[in-house]
């Protein structure tokens, strides 16, 4: 069997709404699938569930954290923790942690886009990464079961493939993304720019990245241009502990743009342009740049 949460709003006489947790049948090991389940509600309003899966075989705990809303709507928001591990049989198999794209990929689409252009717009190659560290190159296609056209909204597109590798599988959903549909009065973003470089791009390790002096500008559908805010962007890339050339990426609206800056090892003290001087039982040894100066003591009569 399958594991599902029900709500009932009138004390227990009916349950209308319900949710699925977990739709994974029993492996077929001489178990049912989900089983042990255990919920609290904290005080923000949020529900916890824990389970277990196939205690004989697959040997894992899992867990999910969404809102009554969540069961009356009948799936997982955006902000939800759906099957996260809490303990596994990596033996199994390994769950997919995360995908990357080349590429910006937009999320955000006018009124009247159709699920065709949206799916046709997400790429369909991608690399995977499982629980395990290794990463594998698969393509497929983009879908969605609650998309309603000519509709302002937001909704899940799933991706769908033939070429999962053995023994990898995205229990968690991650080969998702969220896209939202804007009402008709409102525009969305085709393309990003950046207008103006940092004016820093040059660090010592352990530098934070400073956007003093950035201007990135977003291309709307509609011809004209948005000057983005700081608070409007994501900022990834940047590595204050590692040393070299980085790219780091703008994003906004799934879109994305890049600069380029350099992280250089802080100068240690010391070195061949330094002089060190210390007593020995010869006199004393000076270095100045590697070279060793020996000034001998004179006896005394």
């Amino acid at each position: 069997w399958n594991l599902k949460v029900f709500m009932s709003t009138n004390d227990g006489i009916t349950w209308p709404y319900e949710l699925m947790l977990d739709d994974r049948q029993g492996a077929g090991h001489g178990t049912s699938g989900p089983t042990y389940p255990d919920v609290t509600q904290t005080e923000d309003g949020r529900i916890w569930v824990s389970w277990d899966y196939e205690r004989t075989s697959y040997a894992e705990t899992r867990f999910s954290v969404f809102t009554e809303q969540d069961i009356i709507n009948g799936k997982f928001s955006k902000d939800c923790i759906y099957k996260r591990p809490i303990f596994k049989n990596y033996n199994t198999y390994n769950d997919v942690v995360r995908f990357e794209r080349f590429g910006g990929i937009p999320t955000v689409f006018n009124y009247g886009t159709t699920k065709e252009e949206i799916a046709n717009s997400q790429l369909s190659d991608m690399t995977i990464f499982t629980s395990n560290g290794n990463e594998y190159e698969i393509s497929g296609s983009w879908d969605s079961e609650d998309f309603v056209p000519n509709k302002a909204g937001e909704y899940k597109f799933t991706f769908s493939t033939n070429q999962m590798p053995n023994k990898v599988e995205d229990v968690q959903d991650i080969l998702s993304v969220y896209i939202t549909i804007l009402d008709q009065n409102q525009v969305a973003a085709t393309s990003l720019e950046i207008t103006s470089n940092p004016t820093k791009t040059v660090y010592n390790v352990g530098e934070d990245l400073d956007l003093s002096g950035l201007v990135v500008k977003a291309k709307l559908s509609d011809g004209g241009k948005k000057t983005l805010k700081e608070s409007d962007i994501t900022i990834t890339g940047y590595d204050k502990t590692k040393t070299g050339e980085q790219t780091v990426t703008v994003t906004y609206e799934g879109l994305t743009a890049t600069f380029k800056v350099s992280v250089n090892e802080v100068a240690k003290k010391g070195g061949c342009n330094s002089s060190i001087s210390m007593l020995t039982t010869a006199g004393y040894v000076s270095l100045f740049g590697g070279l060793i100066l020996i000034r001998k003591k004179k006896n005394k009569k």
